[in-house]
């Protein structure tokens, strides 16, 4: 870390870009429906395949782009609510929304895919990496902490309400952010969002088998799952240049 200093400087573009794009969620979510929302933020799928043509000059075939398409309707319609009942208040400005979640989704993408490009472009070790991540995401979270709730965290303290669950959820998630650095490094970041897409519809699953969550499925959720699983298929498949003439399409289909 300290014998190669421009290259830990480097990790905090992705640093700076997650840490951006969280804040200006917020924004969207408050000058926007949540629906619109949404919807809109899944455009981070297609962002993630520019940006990996931009920077991997990843070749990406007419089947996979409608595969990523799919993936986008299909992770919608997985988490669509019904919002009617959610309003807006009167100051509230959807331009500034539509900006903040267009940053969202393009700032998403690219710090993924920058991140990638690092990881596959040296010999550096995922538990570096991982330590020059937090050299930068850490101060920028406390700064967000002292600017959000200095009060509650002076009265308080820090770890006010951590018990044995909320513990538990910090473990599971650092387990989660090492597998997701290891899934970047050996295969790629579209790769990456198809495993966070399948992860959302286990949940999902997981949850209509707990009472508690009182978790009832719809037509639409299903819809949803049958365009991932669709998705999934279209992106892996890669036709024999023969059986692509026999139908008349370019062999780079």
């Amino acid at each position: 870390i300290a014998e190669k200093p421009m290259e830990t400087l480097k990790v905090g573009v992705p640093a700076f870009c997650y840490t951006l794009q969280n804040n200006l969620l917020f924004v969207a979510l408050s000058n926007l429906p949540p629906a619109v929302c949404q919807v809109l933020y899944q455009t981070k799928t297609l962002s993630t395949a520019f940006w990996s043509i931009m920077l991997l000059s990843k070749e990406i075939r007419a089947l996979q782009w409608v595969s990523l398409l799919l993936l986008v309707l299909g992770v919608v319609l997985v988490q669509w609510k019904d919002s009617d009942g959610s309003s807006l208040g009167p100051d509230a400005k959807p331009v500034m929304g539509l900006v903040a979640v267009a940053s969202c989704s393009l700032l998403s993408g690219f710090a993924g895919v920058f991140l990638e490009k690092m990881l596959k472009g040296t010999k550096t070790s995922l538990w570096v990496r991982n330590i020059q991540l937090c050299l930068f995401s850490v101060p920028l979270q406390i700064l967000a902490i002292v600017e959000q709730d200095y009060a509650y965290v002076q009265e308080r303290g820090l770890l006010h309400g951590f018990s044995l669950m909320p513990w538990i959820v910090v473990v599971i998630n650092t387990g989660g952010g090492l597998l997701v650095a290891v899934v970047i490094k050996y295969a790629d970041n579209i790769l990456k969002t198809f495993a966070t897409v399948l992860a959302i519809v286990c949940s999902c699953f997981l949850s209509m088998m707990i009472a508690a969550f009182n978790f009832q499925p719809s037509a639409v959720f299903f819809a949803g799952v049958f365009a991932v699983f669709i998705s999934i298929f279209l992106y892996s498949w890669q036709p024999s240049p023969a059986a692509l003439k026999s139908m008349g399409v370019n062999s780079k289909v």
